[in-house]
């Protein structure tokens, strides 16, 4: 009986670990860790402050992730997500230091996803704040504009992705951003 108890108690509390929400990376970490990585492979770090309830934050992504031409931008970096700006329920999702460095890129006052491209020892080359004078962002690019800083933005930091790849990804973005208004 006593063993039956003692396996009881155990399974309690190895199901209340498993189900404990779990402390989101720093944001120090995720940076250190990224530049390790872009030393090594030769790259810049691509930093993306989004939250999960950021729709254009998603649109981003699956340009990057599921698009051709996105999936070749996005191989000429290290690529990090820092998470801030959440609501309640995902609150412990934030990583640590997120707002701070947020802020210190000059994007706290600018809305997501912001995002900055970094050499592996974390300098910052270019941020998707067109304007350095006053607060701004050009988000997910969809206009012209916004599309012109973003490839502005893959001139300085990705310097070996190919010219043809680079038109690739604007009419990508141009044409998406006609559908979105943009």
């Amino acid at each position: 009986m006593k063993n039956l108890i003692l396996a009881g108690i155990f399974m309690c509390a190895f199901v209340a670990q498993a189900e404990a929400p779990r402390a989101a990376e720093t944001t120090e970490t995720i940076l250190k860790n990224a530049s390790i990585k872009a030393e090594k492979e030769h790259k810049n770090i691509l930093v993306m402050f989004h939250a999960s309830w950021c729709g254009w934050c998603h649109k981003l992504d699956d340009f990057l992730e599921k698009s051709e031409p996105g999936k070749k931008v996005a191989a000429q970096f290290v690529t990090v997500h820092i998470t801030v700006m959440e609501n309640d329920e995902h609150k412990s999702d934030e990583n640590a230091g997120g707002m701070e460095l947020l802020t210190k890129l000059g994007g706290d006052k600018s809305g997501i996803p912001y995002y900055a491209i970094m050499d592996s020892k974390q300098k910052t080359l270019i941020t998707s704040n067109p304007n350095k004078d006053k607060p701004g962002n050009i988000g997910y690019p969809a206009a012209a504009d916004e599309i012109a800083h973003f490839m502005k933005m893959l001139k300085m930091g990705a310097p070996k992705l190919a010219e043809a790849d680079r038109k690739a990804a604007e009419a990508w973005l141009t044409e998406t951003g006609k559908k979105l208004g943009g």
